[in-house]
């Protein structure tokens, strides 16, 4: 039964991150944060979206550990 709990668990896990996903703007940070780190101003810079909303999406991403954040 533990094993069933486990895989619920994963399988919810799995959703969330696919829902995070579903913001093409998110992935856009993915794919240049894969490249190497920078802050959100730098981000920001780059994307047609305000520092705040990519703040925003950040705690998102950070929060489903897809990115780690430092200072």
């Amino acid at each position: 039964m533990a094993k069933s709990h486990a895989h619920a668990a994963a399988f919810r896990r799995l959703l969330k991150t696919l829902d995070l996903l579903g913001y093409p703007i998110r992935v856009v940070i993915l794919q240049r944060l894969s490249n190497t780190p920078m802050t959100a101003g730098e981000l920001a810079r780059s994307m047609p979206i305000k520092r705040t909303a990519i703040v925003q999406h950040l705690k998102s991403l950070e929060a489903a550990r897809l990115v780690d954040a430092t200072m």
